[in-house]
């Protein structure tokens, strides 16, 4: 086990995640890897420290926030992680859904996490190689984050915290000012919220655009693009093929790499029975 845990050394975090993450044990490839969720891979590997996810619901927001933890305690061990989420039952069901059953489900994880001598609770999960995965709550007060040194933070479904409580929670990072990863998500309600307030006026604002093969329009997906069986051009009505995508920067001179993207960009966009439909909020 530890000369295939060495195989890592040189990957980029997809290719660890392609190799070493299982999904409620199953590999992340054919429907649960790149091939069917082509957008998730550029963030995943994206050269910035700094990104948002400003996501729709079921479009593996929480998922991509755990596997990137887990991954990077690996690849850049001894890592000190910082997870903050909204509320404690939150944080209790991200640490149990995105953390734990994927630990203990991935081979190469479950070894370097197996001894019991390591921390391993819902506020704390220790790796055998030094790393640490650190997770509270800061909707009600950032007081539950200060005097946390991270490198790596992770603040999810930052439309419930307040604007004026992110420089706090930031200042965990103050450690580390020339390789710290700081990514901001979550799931907009409204249109004035403290996500989407960083996402349009501090990072690049990403799109996911799809040229279509008919009338070779360049599409970003939104209710004009919802046809009866899958997703359209909004000019011609021609099928579109989510996958055929690539990410467009709506501006580059940006502190943070954004992300927008709906469940029109899953492999659910193939049928609408149980879509919400997308907004820009």
């Amino acid at each position: 086990m530890m000369a295939e845990a060495k195989q890592f050394l040189h990957m980029t975090p997809s290719q660890f995640v392609e190799n070493f993450i299982r999904i409620s044990g199953r590999e992340f490839k054919g429907e649960c890897g790149f091939e069917y969720w082509p957008y998730l891979k550029r963030v995943y590997d994206t050269p910035y420290r700094m990104v948002i996810l400003h996501s729709s619901r079921q479009s593996s927001k929480s998922t991509t926030i755990g596997n990137l933890l887990l991954t990077y305690a690996v690849i850049e061990a001894p890592l000190s992680a910082l997870y903050v989420g909204r509320s404690d039952k939150q944080v209790a069901q991200f640490s149990r859904d995105r953390l734990k059953v994927t630990m203990s489900t991935s081979p190469l994880l479950a070894m370097l996490t197996s001894d019991s001598t390591l921390s391993q609770n819902v506020s704390e999960k220790e790796f055998a190689n030094g790393s640490i995965i650190r997770l509270r709550s800061a909707g009600a007060h950032p007081d539950t984050v200060r005097g946390i040194a991270a490198r790596f933070l992770a603040v999810d479904e930052a439309q419930e915290i307040q604007t004026s409580f992110l420089p706090v929670i930031f200042e965990c990072t103050a450690t580390y000012p020339k390789d710290k990863i700081i990514f901001i998500a979550g799931t907009p309600l409204s249109r004035d919220n403290t996500l989407s307030r960083y996402f349009y006026q501090y990072s690049t604002m990403n799109e996911w655009m799809i040229k279509c093969e008919g009338c070779n329009r360049w599409n970003i997906l939104g209710v004009e693009n919802i046809g009866d069986s899958g997703i359209i051009c909004a000019r011609c009505g021609r099928p579109l093929d989510y996958r055929k995508g690539t990410w467009v920067a709506g501006r580059t001179d940006a502190e943070f790499e954004g992300f927008r993207f709906s469940q029109l960009i899953t492999p659910y966009s193939v049928s609408y029975t149980h879509l919400t439909l997308p907004t820009k909020a």
